[in-house]
C-alpha cells in the first residue's frame, strides 16, 4: 500500500494535510497489464518513442484512478467504491489530488515510490536503477534492458544462459 501524506490549502486558503491511500491487488495489476497488447512496457515504450505526452498523463491518470480508496475498518478490504460511485472522482476535485498528480508528473522518484507503492506486497518491484535503465533504453529505441514483468518468477532463470537478471513468466 502507498500512503502520502499531501499538504495544500483548501478553497479558503487554510493549510490542510490530507491522507491518501493507492493499492492494487493482484487481479487489478492482470487488468492493467492486459488492457494494453504486450502490456505496459510496451505501451510505455510507445509513448516515449513517439513522444505522447497527454497519453503517458492519461497513463499516470489510470493507475492513480485504479489505485486509489480507503482501507476498510477491518484492515482486510480496500473500498474504491461506495453507494456505485468511485471514492476518486470525489478526491479528483480537491487540491490534494491537484498536488499530487503534478508532483508525480514533475518527480521522477515520486513516480517510482508510487509505482512500487501501489503493488501487493509480495509481487517483486523494480529498483530505481531498473526503471531508469528501461526508460533511458526504451528512449534510445532499444531493448528493456531488465525485466520489470510483475509475473515473474524470481526462481526461474534464463534458459540461454544470456541475461543472469532474466525471469521467465510461466509458460513462456
Amino acid at each position: 500500500m502507498y500512503i502520502k501524506k499531501i499538504k495544500c490549502k483548501d478553497y479558503n486558503g487554510n493549510d490542510y494535510v490530507e491522507t491518501a491511500y493507492f493499492q492494487l491487488n493482484k487481479a487489478e495489476v492482470v487488468k492493467l497489464q492486459a488492457s494494453e497488447i504486450g502490456g505496459m512496457e510496451q505501451k510505455i515504450r510507445r509513448l516515449i518513442q513517439i513522444n505522447d505526452q497527454p497519453e503517458l498523463m492519461r497513463m499516470f491518470e489510470e493507475m492513480i484512478d485504479m489505485s486509489y480508496g480507503v482501507k476498510g475498518a477491518d484492515n482486510r478490504s480496500f473500498i474504491k467504491r461506495q453507494d456505485g460511485k468511485r471514492l476518486v472522482d470525489d478526491w479528483k476535485q480537491t487540491e490534494a489530488y491537484s498536488e499530487f498528480f503534478m508532483q508525480l508528473l514533475t518527480d521522477t522518484d515520486e513516480v517510482i515510490r508510487f509505482v512500487n507503492g501501489i503493488m501487493p506486497s509480495d509481487m517483486p518491484k523494480p529498483t530505481k536503477a531498473e526503471l531508469m535503465a528501461s526508460i533511458e533504453a526504451v528512449a534510445k529505441g532499444e531493448d528493456i534492458p531488465a525485466p520489470l514483468n510483475v509475473f515473474a518468477d524470481s526462481k526461474k532463470e534464463d534458459p540461454a544462459g544470456k541475461n543472469p537478471n532474466l525471469t521467465l513468466v510461466e509458460g513462456q
